[in-house]
């Protein structure tokens, strides 16, 4: 939105790339809830960690499912502001604290209910192309129960794409692990 401002509400998390935020946007259209997630300033000042957060952002900027969360828009940043992800917010709870609520597990319908939506999400990633038609060759390689929110209205939505491997030549070296 043109001549948006933004207003914190809270911190929802804060992770080892960057922290995510609720706020405020109000623009012409009106106001909506928006999440945030922005760089550790520490990490926007070096080179490779803003590349890889740049690449999450546009990755995520490319897929459009609904058991994905969207990505209204990527502020690349600058030299005095860090590049932010501006996503839908979700209102829910992480699939992790489900499992931690739930003592004696989900019902298995529902458990059913939830990795089918999650391989969903991961479909779509996987099928993302380039503008040439290209696959590109998208690997998650961090599903687990803390990416994965389940919505108080029981949609299920993956987030987190930071340690996603885009097939571009490159291979993780041999030790580095990435990803749960």
């Amino acid at each position: 939105m043109t001549g948006t401002t933004h207003r914190t509400l809270y911190e929802l998390g804060r992770g080892g790339m960057g922290t995510v935020e609720l706020v405020e946007e109000k623009g012409a259209g009106g106001h909506r809830l928006v999440a945030i997630k922005r760089i550790l300033p520490d990490l926007a000042r070096e080179a490779r960690a803003r590349g890889m957060f740049l690449k999450e952002a546009r990755l995520l900027a490319r897929i459009d499912h609904p058991n994905v969360v969207r990505t209204f828009e990527v502020d690349p940043g600058d030299e005095d502001q860090p590049p932010k992800i501006v996503m839908e917010f979700v209102d829910g709870a992480s699939l992790h604290e489900a499992l931690g609520a739930a003592k004696t597990g989900l019902p298995v319908p529902i458990a059913a209910r939830i990795a089918h939506d999650v391989a969903l999400g991961l479909h779509a990633a996987h099928e993302l192309r380039d503008e040439t038609g290209r696959p590109l060759g998208v690997v998650h390689r961090d599903v687990s129960p803390h990416n994965v929110v389940v919505t108080f209205d029981g949609r299920v939505k993956r987030l987190d794409f930071g340690v996603a491997k885009i097939d571009e030549g490159t291979r993780t070296q041999t030790g580095e692990v990435r990803g749960k």
